[in-house]
């Protein structure tokens, strides 16, 4: 056991306790129905944790529940196990038909409102589960001894490890637990890099002072935010959340954008009332021809222009990092290729990464290696759909030249949360099915040449505020 690592993997799989069951301990999954899927609807996008899911019979539960609920749509399940065999398990679905009506019973019990039948097939002596449950969830092995937190979670199950020996301390899910590698170097795809903060010995957070300048500096004009949090809530220097410049000129911080300067304008008789929703994120889409495109509209946006911007430019997955130095020749704004649970900054472009999907939530970025869509990873769709339940009439999508229909599902969710929706002319494209595709799809705001679509970003942008 000293000497072959085989064996000592094969005693840890031994070790590993595997036994599980749909709908364990209904009383459960009842008090989740009533006490935690009310505050899950206040998210527009959920991520749950099943850590140590075994067999995955716990997993299909939640599933189950979820979509009864009308909220599977909107979430991503993370099932990981050590043990690859019954992960595999969990991947496929199939579960002994013998265990279903005692299944069947804690389904009833949980509070279940549909027929649990109808969520599986039976075969021979196995059930097998509908597909579609499994579509949201995302199977991969880990070790919470010695891997690294890959996201924030808004639920954590850890119910196997409860039920056996002793589990070690899960990671922190904070943000601050990090794998300090290069993404090349990284074994394990899902987790992220060192967020570059670490904790006092009262578990407070220390900011580096150049990140505190830096987030004091930013005041490019009078769209100007920065998310900073970086900063505990009770620091002296700053709050966390956004900064903002009052009406006398005072620095202050806010949790969201001030509607002070924002969405609001003064009448001709001194009255503040709403004016124009402004724009918190601008979201870009392209493919064949895309590198042209983005140069010419990175190149035409001023120093000065504060909207972050996200970009899904379909990329070869062995396609090298040299794209952000690319383009940073061209433009004053900084570009980088996004990083998993990277926060959203003022003036910034970025890029989703070869081999991955790129989303958004609010004020914040991460990445997923799940399914390619429509053949590409990254995903425009993926990325548009993220944006838009994050940030909804706060967003603009941009599609410009593209050789398929990527985008146009976005697109659509974007103009359904209350976006605005702006389109490369075809007939400039250097690939036209992908802007045609959105055109056919949903009704756009704007339909311009190339060379016009950047002077529309800065109108659009500068508008919320105009004559204030």
């Amino acid at each position: 056991m000293l000497h072959d690592p085989a064996c000592m993997e094969r005693l840890l799989l031994d070790l590993s306790i595997n036994t599980t069951a749909m709908f364990r301990d209904p009383s459960f999954y009842l008090a989740f129905r009533r006490k935690i899927v009310p505050l899950l609807r206040t998210y527009p996008f959920v991520r749950i944790w099943h850590a140590g899911c075994s067999t995955g019979e716990e997993v299909y539960s939640m599933a189950i529940l979820l979509q009864e609920e009308g909220l599977l749509d909107r979430c991503r399940i993370y099932a990981t196990d050590i043990n690859e065999t019954v992960l595999q398990r969990a991947k496929e679905g199939i579960f002994p038909l013998a265990t279903m009506q005692e299944n069947t019973s804690n389904y009833i019990a949980a509070g279940g409102s549909g027929t649990f039948s109808e969520y599986y097939t039976a075969r021979y002596d196995y059930a097998l589960f509908r597909p579609s449950l499994r579509e949201n969830v995302v199977f991969a092995q880990h070790n919470l001894v010695t891997d690294a937190s890959f996201y924030h979670f808004n639920v954590i199950f850890c119910r196997q490890h409860a039920a056996g020996p002793r589990a070690a301390p899960l990671p922190a899910v904070d943000g601050d637990v990090r794998d300090p590698r290069s993404r090349q170097e990284r074994d394990r795809p899902l987790f992220g890099r060192d967020r570059l903060l670490r904790r006092d010995r009262r578990g407070g957070t220390v900011v580096p002072e150049n990140l505190v300048r830096d987030a004091e500096a930013v005041v490019r004009s009078s769209l100007s935010v920065v998310r900073c949090p970086w900063l505990d809530a009770g620091d002296t220097r700053l709050v966390a959340g956004y900064l903002r410049t009052t009406d006398n000129g005072q620095r202050v911080a806010t949790r969201d954008w001030s509607p002070v300067t924002y969405g609001q304008r003064t009448t001709t008789i001194g009255q503040r009332v709403a004016g124009r929703q402004p724009v918190e994120l601008i979201v870009i889409g392209c493919s064949l021809g895309g590198m042209y495109a983005l140069e010419k509209i990175l190149a035409s946006l001023p120093e000065d222009f504060c909207v972050p911007i996200a970009v899904a430019q379909h990329r070869h997955k062995r396609s090298n990092e040299g794209l952000p130095a690319h383009l940073q020749r061209v433009t004053h704004l900084p570009v980088v290729d996004a990083d998993d649970k990277q926060w959203i900054e003022p003036g910034h472009v970025y890029l989703a990464p070869a081999d991955y999907h790129l989303m958004v939530e609010r004020g914040e970025l991460s990445l997923s290696v799940d399914e390619a869509v429509r053949y590409s990873r990254p995903s425009i769709d993926v990325l548009f759909e993220s944006a838009a339940d994050a940030y909804g009439a706060a967003l603009i999508g941009v599609v410009l030249t593209g050789a398929n229909e990527d985008g146009s599902r976005g697109a659509k969710r974007i103009k359904a949360r209350g976006g605005a929706v702006i389109v490369q002319d075809p007939k400039t494209a250097e690939a036209p099915t992908m802007p045609q595709a959105v055109i056919d799809s949903v009704r756009v705001d704007q339909i311009l040449p190339l060379d016009q679509i950047a002077a529309s970003l800065i109108a659009r942008c500068a508008r919320a505020v105009a004559s204030e």
